[in-house]
């Protein structure tokens, strides 16, 4: 079956116009947070090399660490779009708070990884002045870790509602304060001492675990107490977690592999810096410069991946798949449409984006940049197929069909990505091997998950069951 054949929303009609409300906010509260990384990794740019160097494998591994409560947690949006649709509002506070218990879960495991910083830095094999920045950002990101988690979950709550406005205004102030943290901290401005890339964590913590008390108090409102059971629903319900965890493991599974393949990625290109065939340019800044200037892009797809699960959960719980159908049409329409506004403008402007990571009185620099300017040629490429990607992956999960994303999505991680990418580094690849091999990979994915989508299994997906009561798990494909 073409699930997409006449599904392609005409500009202006209400199905497009709610695609465009519910995205909307999503996309800037994630643009928010991708500005939020580029301010970041532009601080660290000018403060050092090595600091810019150790901030995206560092990162990324510290991000990776915690994807798997994040993709658990982060589901409960699903079962609260779900429990919108089907009229049973009054449920969305408990499907919240077992997201909130497995974010402190979570937590408390990400601050027991933070102790393995310095080993895990040692076996990635980067050269020592940026293991010697990578292993105390890791540590400190990890540690706090638990903050992120909880802001996370306590989105879902709005985003399943379809009141995305409060997510976006979440992202943006994590990012407003994140930035100023950093300011302050990683320079030593205002009085406070220099601390570089220690700054850029601990600002990064302060920043999330701010906007985290705040959606909690604002979580347990009165009005929100009364209507969708926020502080009554607080315990644990074994029924309601078994089956976040049933639908929602799977996410955070794949999400989490996903994310692990991409971190061996990371420090594969972290190994090309210590080769001398670079023609001066170092590698492993050049891929961090172009990893933040990708997050510009890369973050508000996902934020509309976001709204396509809300969306596609609203009118799955409502028992509407043809509304959902050009739900993700629309939202399919906006990914192709912003993915080619945002190449046009790496391709014909490149160094002004560029220009803002450049160190006054480095000369050498200079191979770096131009290096990082023809690897974002691929990154025009890239961010076409991920967008298709994010859109239909998010649509068959906004309904439950969360195992397949976990077995394809691992599938493709490991076999066509991490594997090829081992061994072309085993056999003295360069890093336009590297780049060619993640191109292809996303493409396949994209692929892939089209053609899931297309086949319409997802149509008859729920997470939820009928009635109040009954949240025992379900399988997927009943």
């Amino acid at each position: 079956m073409d699930a997409t054949k006449g599904d392609t929303p005409e500009a202006g009609s209400p199905v497009a116009r709610s695609v465009v409300r519910t995205a909307a906010p999503l996309i800037a509260g994630s643009a928010g947070t991708g500005l939020m990384l580029f301010g970041d990794r532009v601080m660290l740019g000018r403060y050092s090399e090595a600091a810019i160097a150790a901030a995206m494998p560092a990162g990324i591994a510290a991000f990776t660490c915690l994807t798997l409560f994040l993709g658990v947690a982060t589901y409960a949006q699903v079962f609260v779009a779900q429990y919108t649709g089907a009229g049973q509002s009054e449920r969305s506070g408990a499907a919240v708070w077992q997201g909130i218990h497995v974010a402190l879960f979570g937590g408390l495991c990400s601050a027991l990884i933070a102790l393995c910083a310095d080993p895990l830095f040692a076996w990635a094999g980067h050269p020592p002045a940026v293991r010697a920045q990578e292993a105390p950002y890791f540590a400190i990101l990890t540690a706090g870790g638990v903050s992120l988690l909880l802001q996370r979950a306590l989105a879902a709550f709005w985003g399943g509602r379809g009141r995305t406005r409060f997510v976006m205004y979440q992202g943006l102030t994590a990012a407003g304060l994140n930035l100023g943290f950093n300011w302050v901290l990683i320079f030593g401005n205002c009085g406070f001492p220099r601390l570089g890339i220690v700054g850029a964590g601990i600002g990064t913590v302060l920043a999330n675990t701010v906007v985290a008390g705040v959606s909690f108090a604002l979580f347990l409102r009165a009005r929100h107490r009364q209507r969708f059971g926020t502080w009554p629903a607080r315990r644990f319900q074994p029924a309601l977690l078994r089956r976040l965890l049933y639908y929602g493991l799977p996410h955070g599974l794949h999400f989490f592999l996903d994310m692990l393949s991409f971190t061996v990625f990371v420090q594969l290109v972290g190994r090309l810096a210590q080769r001398p065939a670079a023609a001066g340019a170092n590698v492993q800044e050049a891929a961090s410069i172009v990893f933040s200037l990708n997050a510009i892009s890369f973050l508000p797809l996902v934020g509309l991946g976001q709204a396509t699960s809300i969306l596609v959960g609203q009118a799955v719980g409502a028992d509407e798949p043809g509304l959902a159908r050009r739900m993700v049409a629309g939202a399919r329409n906006l990914a192709l449409g912003y993915g080619v506004l945002m190449s046009v403008w790496y391709l014909l402007y490149p160094d002004p984006l560029l220009a803002c990571f450049a160190r006054a009185h480095d000369p050498q620099q200079g191979a770096t940049l131009a290096l990082a300017r023809r690897l974002l040629y691929f990154v025009c490429v890239w961010q076409l197929l991920d967008g298709l990607w994010i859109v239909y992956m998010a649509a068959i999960q906004g309904a439950g069909d969360t195992r397949f994303s976990m077995w394809m999505g691992v599938l493709l991680a490991w076999v066509a990505f991490v594997v090829p990418a081992v061994v072309a580094v085993w056999l003295g690849a360069d890093v336009w091997v590297l780049w060619s091999i993640l191109l292809t990979y996303v493409a396949l994915g994209a692929g892939v998950f089209y053609l899931r989508y297309r086949g319409g299994r997802w149509e008859g997906m729920r997470v939820i069951q009928d009635g109040a009561g009954g949240d025992g798990p379900r399988s997927a494909d009943a």
